[in-house]
């Protein structure tokens, strides 16, 4: 089969461009094996020639190759970019995959009015003001901005709700902000404290640390305790940001490092952010697709993609050399707009905090491995029980639910080699139901929706349920051609008590397992997440409609004002008993907002 691969690429060559830009080699039905990128086309196609020198990896993609497709790009940092975007839109089989795209927070100082607020800030950073970060999740900048808020007391609301304040919200009674809003600071001593914490987000004042030290000492001698503790506070505040300071860096202090770990199966990389000296934080990315590559091809592939999305620093530490440096470093230059180094070799500090990258990395992809071992071992486990035929390496677990027969829901979750694959998990709305509390149909519509779905199949079904939900998945599987999944329900006793389910077959049989069972307890954790997210799911819905029931009817407010009043008081009956104030104290709620909530939910009562 490699040999017929080989002879498409000879005579693909031999009419092939010169220019650079992505090839895609195709398999059988037009299934897509693989998207490259070259600075010459026919230069690069022209090295799968040489079987020898393949790797593994690149042999099974040869002996599957039908066709081979191309497009021209202006240069070779286009064809990057091209690759990029149709590798994570496509998907194909064989390239290395970074799912997780989300961009990161970071932390602005915003300097648009007379009164900077602090902020966590994603996207584009198109506010005027300074930047820190970035952060490794969210909850670390809000973290950071929560601790800071406490000892500098910087406003964090939003600039319709400063300037609609008559006099100050409940923050200022807290001892969260200044209320800069209503003139209980000058504009003088707010700006210093500003430029306070601009330091100390860079971690460089060492001369602050002494002054408020002093300060703190001079008010406790004066037994002015309130103030004293003030300046505690703000030291506190200044000794959390600099323990995460890194200390004798040589070069820039504005870096990058990242480590790749990899076995047989499982690729991990591990990016920390460090700005200004300071750890910023960490992440961990698991790869798919990564198996047979080299850790030098597999770190290639992630700094492709994760700085099309994400901005470089001067400077970016990895633990493995990349076969085109050069490359590399005048794509990010292009993207970044100014000069970025890749290094691997470095000493003193660098080394030591790339090490412990490195480490750490190491230490994730042990932990990963041997998780999946843990999975594989339970998924053969179940295989074995219920004599599956065929590698059991994915399960799908039904469940629906609803709220007194409204708001009907189902969902979907998927257990692999990974274990709970998140990512994959689905939710259905039900759309067509004759009666509301219709099991049978409910699980009717959402077998249908799922397996209309041109995706992986399972081996496995689980059903919430007995018998009547086991034929329901038959008959759907039937009508849809798909006679090779195994489907089981497990139903709980009539006290509904867990540990003694039943488990119903296709067959008719049932099968009661002792409920000390290994087997048994995990079929009930599978089973019981998917009765978690339906229920969450149900829930939601029914929070949603309710809140849109009555919140509708108020002039004013939108989707995105229903969304913070319930983020910022947790329920409805929360919003119906807050009060005037409290209700301005909610992002987007400006002053008119406030007044109709509160005289439609007490004019009504």
């Amino acid at each position: 089969m490699i040999n017929s691969g080989v002879e498409i690429i000879k005579k693909f060559v031999s009419i092939c461009t010169k220019s650079p830009g992505i090839y895609k080699m195709i398999g059988e039905d037009d299934h897509l094996l693989y998207i490259g990128k070259a600075k010459n086309l026919k230069s690069r196609l022209s090295d799968y020639i040489q079987i020898k020198a393949m790797s593994y990896k690149t042999q099974i993609v040869i002996s599957k190759l039908v066709k081979i497709e191309t497009i021209s790009t202006e240069n070779e940092v286009e064809a990057i970019l091209l690759e990029s975007n149709l590798v994570r839109k496509l998907q194909p089989k064989y390239n290395i995959l970074l799912k997780d795209d989300k961009s990161f927070p970071y932390i602005v100082i915003d300097e648009t009015t007379k009164y900077p607020r602090i902020a966590k800030h994603r996207g584009k950073k198109n506010l005027k003001g300074v930047y820190f970060g970035p952060f490794a999740s969210a909850s670390k900048a809000e973290d950071i901005i929560n601790i800071l808020q406490k000892a500098f007391l910087i406003r964090t609301c939003s600039d319709s709700f400063f300037k609609s304040r008559k006099r100050p919200c409940i923050l200022y009674q807290i001892k969260k902000c200044s209320a800069p809003c209503v003139s209980k600071i000058s504009q003088d001593e707010y700006h210093e404290l500003v430029l306070q914490v601009k330091k100390h987000l860079s971690g460089k004042d060492d001369s602050l640390q002494r002054k408020l030290t002093k300060l703190m000492n001079e008010s406790s001698a004066k037994f002015d305790y309130e103030k004293s503790a003030i300046y505690r506070d703000r030291l506190n505040a200044l000794s959390l940001i600099k323990s995460k300071q890194v200390a004798n860096l040589q070069g820039s202090n504005n870096f990058d490092i990242i480590a790749v770990a990899s076995n047989e199966t499982i690729s991990v990389v591990e990016v920390f952010f460090i700005r200004e000296g300071i750890n910023f934080g960490n992440k961990v990315y698991n790869l798919d697709n990564s198996h047979n590559s080299t850790d030098s091809e597999i770190i290639t592939a992630f700094l492709f993609n994760f700085y099309q999305k994400n901005a470089a620093p001067e400077e970016i530490l990895i633990s493995h050399e990349v076969e085109d440096r050069n490359l590399l470093e005048k794509f990010l230059q292009e993207s970044n707009n100014k000069k970025i180094k890749v290094s691997c070799s470095v000493r003193s500090t660098k080394k030591n905090l790339l090490q412990f990258a490195l480490n750490n990395a190491q230490d994730t992809l042990r932990l990963k491995s041997h998780n999946k071992k843990t999975h594989i071992l339970n998924l053969e486990k179940i295989e074995k029980f219920f004599g599956i035929t065929k590698n059991l390496n994915r399960i799908e677990i039904y469940d629906n639910s609803h709220f007194s027969g409204d708001n009907p829901v189902g969902v979907m979750v998927v257990y692999d080699q990974s274990g709970f694959n998140k990512s994959e998990y689905r939710k259905y709305n039900i759309k067509t139901l004759n009666h509301k509390s219709d099991d049978y149909e409910m699980f009717r519509e959402i077998l249908s929706r799922r397996f209309k779905k041109e995706t992986a199949l399972p081996e496995l079904i689980i059903m919430d349920g007995g018998a009547g939900q086991v034929s329901t998945a038959n008959l759907v599987c039937k009508e849809l051609g798909l006679n090779d999944i195994m489907i089981i329900g497990m139903a709980k006793g009539l006290k509904r008590n867990s540990g003694e389910e039943t488990i119903y077959l296709s067959n008719g049989d049932k099968v009661a397992l002792d409920k000390h069972s290994k087997l048994k307890q995990h079929l009930q954790i599978l089973r019981d997440e998917a009765h978690r997210f339906a229920i969450t799911f149900s829930r939601k819905k029914t929070q949603d409609k309710s809140m849109k029931s009555e919140l509708d009817n108020i002039a004013g407010i939108g989707l995105a004002k229903k969304l913070s009043l319930m983020n910022f008081f947790g329920s409805l009956g929360s919003i119906k008993d807050a009060s005037i104030d409290d209700l301005r104290n909610v992002k987007l709620i400006s002053a008119k907002n406030a007044e109709n909530i509160y005289k439609y939910f007490h004019n009504s009562l």
